[in-house]
């Protein structure tokens, strides 16, 4: 199979006496190939290739009109006058070309029988990405080569009316070239952002349970997930002239969990229950400082929130009614500041309905929150 996909965009602005074109193009085209091969009849194995390649050409140029404006009024220029190219100013134009070529490699294996389902795979990209990039006075060439994973296994239990189910994925993330590059913008003394080219890529992984039993109406998940080697910018203050200067660097620290379950039940068809309950956990790490000393701190987040609903519906032959319960609790802590704060919210609500004679509905509801 292949794919060719060709997106164009331009976005202009003019406005008194200078026009901003940015011209931009995105080009991708990829080939593959996938091979299936049975290997016992409850097994077989899935081998792919994909080869990928991607071109992007992003451009910001600037003109300076005011050789075309008399300064007479203050009124904005609404047409373009003849001739503009030739106010092409280089030192106030951006230029980013980029080329990816990517090879991917997939093994994937299948089992499944009466009572299990397993899927298992491994998907191992190399990469060439290359950059030219020129911001402002400043031009940058580089070159990398990565190689990125992405593991993933399910495994599937059922039997009658329940059903398991446990799942984990992973996936590598490189960071950006220009996060990369060594050069440092100066241009504003104040502001001063650079690269950081020993920035690591970054694993994402992700595990879920998830329990279903339809016969008894109860069903739940649980979801783990963090983040190796998150990119955060960092930011460090110069006491000398009270400008900041700011770079990507890798932390850890990052992570969350959630749990949720579900409960829903139907007696003599008339009446309906149905509850849910839930709690979930994230810890979030970041670099900040605010009180501008010379590095940045560690900042670390913590924030829990707890939720429970509840449902009870009536509906006879003459209408029905439904009465909802729902509480909420969000509490979050911040480990450097030594603060935290929480916050608590409750719904009541009811609504009815009666169908009367002649064709006629009566409807109505009461919320409170």
């Amino acid at each position: 199979y292949y794919q060719l996909q060709d997106e164009w965009g331009n976005d202009s602005v003019l406005y008194r006496n200078q026009y901003y074109d940015s011209p931009n193009r995105n080009r991708k085209f990829s080939l593959g190939l996938i091979l299936t091969q049975p290997l016992h009849k409850s097994l077989r194995a899935q081998l792919s290739y994909k080869f990928r390649r991607e071109n992007q050409n992003n451009d910001r140029n600037t003109y300076d009109l005011s050789r075309f404006f008399d300064g007479t009024d203050d009124e904005p220029l609404y047409t373009l006058p003849e001739g503009y190219e030739a106010a092409y100013t280089d030192s106030l134009s951006n230029r980013s070309r980029s080329h990816t070529t990517a090879h991917e490699v997939a093994l994937h294996l299948n089992y499944t029988d009466r009572t299990w389902e397993i899927n298992a795979g491994l998907s191992v990209v190399p990469e060439r990405q290359s950059l030219d990039q020129k911001t402002g006075r400043m031009q940058a060439d580089t070159l990398r080569t990565s190689v990125n994973y992405y593991p993933a296994v399910t495994v599937l239990w059922h039997k009658k009316k329940t059903r398991v189910q446990l799942s984990y994925e992973g996936d590598t993330k490189q960071p950006g070239l220009t996060e990369l590059l060594t050069l440092t913008d100066n241009s504003d003394p104040l502001n001063i952002t650079r690269g950081n080219p020993s920035l690591r890529p970054s694993y994402n992984q992700r595990v879920r349970l998830e329990a279903r039993d339809t016969k008894i109406g109860l069903n739940g998940d649980m979801t783990w997930a963090n983040t190796v080697n998150s990119v955060t910018r960092a930011v460090t203050y110069n006491t000398q002239t009270g400008g900041i200067e700011s770079y990507p660097v890798n932390v850890n620290g990052n992570w969350n969990a959630r749990a949720t379950v579900r409960y829903q039940k139907r007696i003599k068809r008339r009446f309906s229950v149905t509850a849910r309950t839930g709690a979930s956990f994230s810890q979030n790490v970041s670099l900040i400082n605010e009180g501008q000393q010379e590095m940045p701190e560690r900042s670390t987040t913590h924030n829990t929130t707890l939720n429970a609903n509840l449902r009870f519906g009536y509906q006879p032959q003459w209408g029905g009614f439904d009465l909802t319960g729902d509480w909420r609790f969000r509490h979050s802590t911040n480990l450097l500041r030594e603060t935290g704060d929480y916050t608590c919210d409750y719904l009541l609500g009811l609504n009815a309905y009666a169908d009367l004679p002649g064709g006629i509905q009566f409807r109505s509801d009461v919320d409170y929150s």
